[in-house]
């Protein structure tokens, strides 16, 4: 198996700088004038969340992503006590089908 690259394509390097540059409002090479156009128009038209909704995820990041309280931590953990009953199910699933074909 090849090993991937570390090192970009030149084209793909000079998209990227292309990218960057419409971006930042500086001017790009006349071949890469609809790209930079489309990075443009992807920009413009991109969804702007709400103030309300920014400074919760602001606060949260803040916070390193904490759970709000213990209660919603262990509201996602149930189907851990699950996941070892349904390996022993799988298996013992395994065992009968092995035992009837054989």
């Amino acid at each position: 198996m090849r090993r991937p690259s570390s090192t970009l394509p030149a084209d793909v390097s000079r998209d990227l700088a292309a990218l960057d540059a419409a971006l930042a409002g500086e001017p790009v090479a006349a071949d890469q004038i609809d790209l930079a156009a489309l990075a443009l128009s992807l920009r413009d038209d991109r969804p702007v969340p709400g103030a309300a909704f920014a400074a919760r995820l602001d606060d949260s990041a803040a916070a390193g992503f904490a759970p709000t309280s213990p209660a919603r931590t262990r509201l996602r953990r149930p189907w851990r006590a699950w996941a070892g009953f349904g390996m022993l199910a799988s298996g013992a699933a395994a065992a009968v089908l092995v035992v009837s074909l054989a």
